[in-house]
């Protein structure tokens, strides 16, 4: 089971992200962090995990609003499809999606 390669798909990872992210790969070494924005490493998390950067997610605004983020929908960019291909994961995990009204 250790050897299960596992992608997470993030579209931003944030340091919030890192600690789960960190405990995780020590359970499945062979995780990779798929992401369009990356910060750099938490103090004391530094190389926890392996990241690789994709380039600039899209965002999609569906409804507008002046008191929150308004109803989008955000995506990574279309290379990612050649490196899980090239990374060939067991296990793909993916940002939650939030629904609001449309």
């Amino acid at each position: 089971m250790k050897n299960l390669r596992v992608a997470w798909l993030l579209t931003s990872a944030f340091y919030y992200w890192q600690p789960s992210l960190s405990c995780y790969s020590k359970q499945f070494p062979d995780t990779t962090v798929f992401t369009s924005r990356w910060h750099g490493f938490a103090p004391g998390l530094e190389d926890s995990f392996r990241v690789e950067i994709l380039g600039d997610r899209q965002i999609i605004s569906i409804k507008k609003s002046t008191n929150s983020y308004g109803d989008n929908f955000t995506y990574l960019p279309l290379n990612i499809v050649k490196r899980l291909l090239k990374f060939k994961p067991d296990l793909i995990f993916l940002t939650p999606l939030a629904c609001g009204q449309f």
